[in-house]
């Protein structure tokens, strides 16, 4: 058999991280196979809670419960956290772990309200009767012990010379640039490598960007960067300040051949959204095939049926639209999940 070196695995498979069954498919072929597609699967396994079933949930909170700190000196067992107590029979072949790059609110509380993790100190009409205050305690402590950042970042990030990455990223140039992905890196830095690159970008994942001054005008510099300097992009996420929508709109008027967008946002305003839904049913490239938001944006009930209205309107193809909300948050309803129960069965959404 013909072997595909590491890197072109890599590119393959990252474009199938929408499809986990494929991706499980490919793990089973060899061993090099199988350490390159559990990475994928396992760094967007939590992407979104609704598409999993509890007992799938489950399995997947019991290994990452495998993975939390139980000694004694830890905060779980100091404040009677169990773990579950049926540990694997052997230690697991990946640290699975290390491959999230992300683990939401919403995951956390899910784990919680699951019992995966258990009280010893609450029998059963207890907790009943003080769920909510017990359920708040776990949650607190299990971010804590899944805190994927040393308590001393902001202070490490303060210590870096940002001028220096200024000035040597001034004298780089990065002509054959195709993805850019980062997380915790101040804008204006990642502004400088896209202006360095030879506009063939075709997919940029930026999250959690630092802010030093105001956050505005550094979340319009990047939106200015992609929207001039990366014609060929496919993919993009991308955290958006509301107040620079006008800005966003540039993007979807020069990348066109954008397939998917995936927005967070810092600001939680009710509702932040619906004039990003204008925007994206009047100047969205026909490309666009899949369109995603995390839990801070958020829409009114009239805005998102009237994005959907429009889309069918425009007879434009179907697209895959996903809100990642977090159960905890009262801004997306029933109701929103109704609007688009019902406009994917007319074929508008899929």
């Amino acid at each position: 058999m013909v072997q595909i070196v590491h890197d072109v695995l890599l590119l393959i498979f990252t474009e199938l991280q929408d499809y986990p069954a494929t991706l499980y498919s490919c793990a089973l072929v060899n061993s090099s196979w199988c350490s390159v597609a559990v990475n994928i699967l396992w760094k967007f396994v939590l992407n979104d809670l609704s598409d999993y079933k509890q007992e799938t949930r489950e399995k997947i909170y019991n290994v990452i419960a495998h993975f939390l700190p139980d000694g004694p000196e830890d905060p779980l067992p100091i404040n009677n956290i169990l773990l579950p107590s049926i540990k694997f029979p052997r230690r697991p072949t990946f640290e699975y772990i290390e491959y999230f790059n992300r683990i939401s609110q919403c995951w956390i509380r899910d784990m919680c309200l699951v019992d995966v993790l258990i009280d010893d100190d609450y029998e059963d009409d207890e907790y009943e009767n003080n769920g909510s205050d017990e359920e708040e305690n776990q949650f607190t402590l299990l971010n804590e012990a899944l805190e994927l950042n040393n308590e001393n970042y902001d202070e490490t990030c303060e210590d870096i010379d940002w001028y220096k990455w200024e000035k040597c990223l001034g004298k780089a140039s990065f002509p054959h640039l195709e993805y850019l992905e980062t997380s915790f890196l101040p804008n204006n830095i990642e502004s400088l490598i896209l202006e360095k690159s030879g506009g063939n970008v075709l997919e940029i994942d930026i999250r959690y960007p630092l802010e030093f001054q105001d956050y505005q005008t550094e979340n319009k510099q990047i939106i200015r960067a992609i929207c001039n300097h990366c014609p060929k992009l496919r993919r993009l996420t991308l955290d958006i300040d509301p107040r620079n929508l006008d800005e966003f709109n540039g993007i979807l008027s020069n990348c066109t051949q954008l397939e998917k967008l995936y927005l967070a946002t810092k600001k939680f305003i009710i509702p932040n959204g619906d004039e990003l839904l204008k925007i994206m049913v009047n100047g969205s490239p026909a490309t666009l095939r899949e369109f995603l938001f995390d839990d801070n944006w958020n829409f009114s009930l009239e805005g998102l049926e009237s994005f959907l209205i429009s889309w069918k309107c425009k007879d434009r193809f179907p697209i895959k639209f996903k809100h990642y909300f977090d159960k905890m948050l009262i801004s997306w309803t029933d109701n929103h999940e109704n609007i688009l129960e019902k406009y994917k069965r007319n074929g508008t959404i899929i």
